[in-house]
């Protein structure tokens, strides 16, 4: 199995976080901050993926000066400080979703509806493609 790091990262796999399509606000003292949260998600969505783009390339300027070959994941980790960052900002952006979408459509509906998209829109193609998907 490949590492999910050594496959570029895909914004569009994720956008199922932020599709509601058919849940129902139980609390509209959230909904506001839910749509903002939404917002910030896709923004660190995109953002990591220009970076993980800028970082793949510097990865391959960098492997004719390499002793030997490093995966992407391990030199990623050591040489691409931004990289990590802008993962980390997904993390904390997805969280931050997840917790806003549980307060506005309640937890079950969401978390029920987040993983049956989850399933099929990364999941799955994913183990088809040989790896085990980051999951933002």
């Amino acid at each position: 199995m490949v590492a999910a790091t050594d496959i570029p990262f895909d914004a569009s796999k994720h956008a199922y976080r932020t599709d509601t399509a058919g849940l129902q606000v139980v609390d509209e003292n959230f909904a506001a901050r839910y749509e903002t949260a939404a917002k910030e998600f896709e923004d660190a969505l995109n953002k990591f993926a220009s970076t993980d783009k800028e970082a793949r390339q510097a990865y391959i300027d960098q492997q004719p000066y390499m002793p030997e070959t490093i995966a992407f994941g391990d030199w990623v980790q050591r040489s691409y400080p931004s990289w990590i960052e802008a993962e980390g900002v997904l993390r904390y952006k997805g969280q931050n979703l997840t917790q806003y979408a549980y307060m506005t459509f309640g937890p079950d509906a969401y978390e029920k509806k987040i993983k049956d998209q989850r399933t099929q829109q990364l999941i799955s193609p994913a183990l088809k493609a040989g790896y085990t998907p980051q999951v933002y």
